[in-house]
């Protein structure tokens, strides 16, 4: 049985930057054997770019003709395919967090099973610390204090990251299940 000790990511006023290349296999040409749907690629430039105010700021921006020719973006998929001057560029600034376990710096994207965050920019949902928490779990991102797909709400109790949650977490689109008790994940 799996068991995964959660942690904190306290947000910084810094952004990760990263260009990206992308061609749909809609757009013609032979499909990717890492992707459904499309060719991708993307490369870190800078982790000590300024964060905006909104969570959205630069998030999938145009880039500059600076940045398309910067010699560090993406040449190819990791299938082989080289991407051609037509292919979509992309410009992305993803906030970075502090993990509260070890210091370091990772994105919400980036940071493995068991980190947890307050999704300042949900609307609705919060739980009795007033945050909308998010939980990173194998299956995929959870929200305790969302409603469930069956409407029914989870009980969340405890101060981050030693948090429990009742009832128990399944993803029924991959299997995975497990409980989140007093800041542990451990499978059913």
């Amino acid at each position: 049985m799996s068991r995964i000790t959660c942690f904190w990511l306290e947000p910084v006023d810094q952004a990760r930057r990263s260009l990206r290349r992308y061609r749909g296999h809609d757009a013609g040409g032979a499909a990717c054997p890492f992707s459904p749907s499309y060719h991708n690629a993307s490369v870190i430039v800078s982790d000590s770019e300024p964060w905006g105010e909104s969570p959205w700021v630069g998030m999938g921006d145009r880039p500059t003709e600076e940045e398309r020719s910067d010699p560090r973006g993406p040449a190819r998929c990791a299938c082989g395919y080289e991407f051609q001057p037509d292919d979509e560029w992309q410009v992305n600034h993803d906030r970075l967090y502090r993990r509260s376990d070890t210091g370091d710096l990772v994105t919400t994207r980036d940071a493995p099973a068991g980190a947890m965050w307050d999704a300042t920019w949900w609307p609705t949902d919060r739980g009795p610390d007033d945050r909308c928490l998010v939980v990173k779990t194998p299956g995929g991102d959870w929200m305790p204090d969302c409603p469930s797909k069956d409407g029914a709400p989870w009980t969340r109790t405890g101060e981050v990251p030693k948090v429990t949650a009742r009832p128990s977490i399944l993803f029924p689109s991959n299997g995975y299940h497990a409980f989140l008790t007093n800041g542990v994940l451990k499978d059913c």
